[in-house]
């Protein structure tokens, strides 16, 4: 018998890189007629998805490689350490915990206290998981194309508040589009989502003083 264990967190991180790329081809290329406008945004919704993704399936690997004798991905913690995590983990509707707050879990289990929520990591990733949310269980809007907004634009409202100036805009959309989704979505909102979802792994990896297991992969992560 041969026994394999899949990891899926660095092949997101892969994948939301090589679509931020791929934005950028379009975004610095001749042509912009309408069927690149359509697959420029696919890569880069798939861009911000896949590391929102990479995060989740991270952190449900650390959890999960606790439980097993020969958890490859956390071996270089204690093993008291690991049995607080599969301990946890074993309680009902852990799994199902927001993907942060799981992280804050394990890193509370690991050195004893909470992650640092008031680090901008720690805002870029909230967001981050936000935008994922938003476009996996989309539902569409009338955009409102004024100075003035409205109640039913509120949550565009928000996105635009927190980030606007974060990251260059989608250059493919016109001045009088709408903020979110149209000026939102371009390389420089992929490349974003790349950086904030590593930031924040390096930030919780070198906290608990290991090192993460997409170490040897990081080459593949550059956005652009």
């Amino acid at each position: 018998m041969i026994r394999t264990r899949s990891y899926f967190s660095t092949p997101y991180l892969c994948g939301a890189a090589r679509f931020a790329r791929d934005a950028l081809a379009i975004e610095t290329g001749v042509s912009v007629a309408d069927i690149d406008a359509i697959t420029h945004r696919a890569f880069v919704v798939a861009s911000v998805t896949s590391a929102a993704a990479a995060l989740e399936s991270m952190i449900n690997e650390i959890f999960c490689d606790a439980n097993e004798p020969d958890g490859s991905c956390i071996a270089g913690l204690s093993a008291e350490v690991q049995g607080k995590l599969a301990t946890i983990w074993a309680i009902p509707k852990t799994s199902a915990y927001p993907i942060l707050d799981k992280f804050d879990v394990a890193h509370l289990l690991i050195t004893g206290k909470g992650l640092d929520r008031s680090h901008h990591s720690w805002r870029n990733a909230t967001w981050l998981v936000r935008l994922r949310n938003d476009f996996v269980h989309f539902e569409p809007t009338w955009a409102t194309h004024s100075a003035q907004s409205s109640p039913a634009q509120s949550d565009a409202n928000k996105i635009e508040r927190a980030l606007r100036g974060a990251f260059p805009e989608n250059p493919l959309a016109g001045s009088g589009n709408a903020f979110f989704p149209d000026k939102l979505l371009g390389h420089g909102c992929a490349a974003w989502a790349v950086v904030s979802a590593l930031e924040f792994a390096d930030n919780f990896w070198s906290s608990i003083s290991a090192i993460p297991h997409y170490q040897a992969y990081r080459h593949m992560f550059v956005p652009r």
